[in-house]
């Protein structure tokens, strides 16, 4: 019950219902929240760069109180790229005249990492990817039950709207078609056939799937041993789908350290 209401079953579209801003879905009704943002960005940085502050520490504030801004609107906003171009190309005019460079000099420098002698600033298409792969991957393996399920099952909703599914080979068997899909594989399984008209909507899942492509990045499933508690077993091999692994590390990413190797993968 809300405020004396029923709350009924949403589908995929409905994700603002109650919630007023939906996370992950309906982001063509919010796109417009990105420009007041974008605009107060730009104004920042230009502020910043127009400072009697040393150079190192210009380029600092920008990173510490500018680009924090549009983390939380990253992630359940689909902001057009042209906005988001918008700001890199404001920052890589303010960056040439800050370092006395000709105007069509590269940008090169500007986004590779620090260590390699950049200044380490990270596009906002690319940080958008990173933290819209990191926002959907953390539901998908939340400790808190019910929003893993829901997870599950609005991707679950954007795979019919796309495949007819046969239901029989599919029953217990969700975890595997939703890995199939994020990956770009389900198409080739001879049981989900894709429709030619899809009828799906834009959504937080759909965007994840087109980053991992991107990215070059594809869920995996990792086998682990348990502990058996029957007296004839020792140990039982079970297995744990939706793995994220990156070139740079062996182990799968974890809650607390998605966000930040994945930074380190995109630059």
């Amino acid at each position: 019950m809300l405020e004396g209401d029923i709350i009924t079953s949403l589908k995929i579209s409905e994700g603002s219902k109650f919630l007023v801003m939906g996370d992950g879905f309906n982001h063509a009704k919010h796109r417009g929240l990105m420009g007041p943002v974008l605009k107060d960005m730009r104004r920042m940085m230009a502020a910043i760069l127009s400072s009697s502050l040393d150079p190192w520490k210009k380029t600092k504030a920008i990173k510490t109180y500018v680009y924090p801004k549009v983390d939380y609107l990253l992630r359940h906003v689909r902001a057009y790229k042209t906005q988001l171009d918008s700001v890199d190309s404001a920052l890589a005019r303010g960056l040439r005249h800050l370092l006395k460079l000709n105007q069509s000099s590269t940008t090169d420098t500007f986004h590779a990492p620090v260590a390699a002698g950049g200044l380490g600033f990270i596009q906002l298409v690319e940080l958008r990817a990173v933290l819209q792969i990191s926002h959907a991957w953390q539901m998908l393996h939340s400790s808190d039950v019910p929003i893993c399920e829901i997870a599950q099952e609005q991707v679950w909703q954007a795979i019919q709207k796309r495949f007819i599914m046969d239901p029989d080979h599919w029953r217990g068997r969700i975890p595997t078609a939703i890995q199939l899909f994020l990956n770009g594989d389900l198409d080739s399984s001879p049981f989900a056939r894709q429709k030619r008209k899809s009828g799906d909507i834009g959504s937080l899942w759909v965007d994840f799937k087109n980053h991992l492509a991107a990215c070059k990045l594809k869920l995996t499933t990792k086998p682990i041993k348990t502990e058996d508690r029957t007296e004839t077993e020792d140990g039982t091999e079970t297995e744990i789908m939706l793995q994220l692994k990156l070139p740079h590390r062996l182990q799968p990413l974890q809650h607390n350290d998605i966000t930040r190797q994945l930074r380190s993968h995109s630059n």
